[in-house]
């Protein structure tokens, strides 16, 4: 019986340390989506999206790093970037203006946005620019 209480308490234990990291976008405040994996996409029609607009990110996972900056950006699909915000807590509530993005204009009636989470260590990007999500606007 010891054995198997240890062995439930053992597989707890594991199982509580092995947490993924999510992240939640909102639109101007209203929840959108919380996703686990990378590679996801959003679209949104270009009637929706108004000059002002913010679109907020939060982050999380649970590997901790007090001396870590990070970076939440914006590229178009030509690689340019067009919104970043540099912020410390992890966690935070991060908001990027749309503005840019919705006059980021190249003559397409389909364009794609790449939002990248970047993790600093030292001044040292450690996590190569993880690509969250796309979004596209029709």
């Amino acid at each position: 019986m010891k054995n198997v209480i240890f062995l439930l308490l053992l597989f707890s234990a594991c199982s509580k340390a092995d947490t993924l990291p999510y992240w939640t976008v909102y639109l101007n405040g209203v929840k959108l989506k919380t996703f686990t994996t990378l590679g996801n996409n959003i679209t949104f029609k270009s009637s929706e999206l108004n000059v002002g607009d913010k679109l907020s990110i939060q982050y999380f996972d649970d590997s901790k790093c007090k001396e870590c900056n990070y970076e939440l950006l914006i590229r178009n699909e030509y690689k340019g970037e067009l919104v970043s915000k540099k912020f410390k807590n992890e966690t935070e509530l991060v908001e990027l203006d749309l503005t840019e993005v919705i006059k980021d204009d190249f003559g397409s009636n389909l364009r794609k946005f790449f939002v990248f989470f970047s993790e600093f260590r030292k001044g040292k990007l450690v996590n190569y620019g993880m690509r969250l999500f796309t979004f596209t606007i029709s």
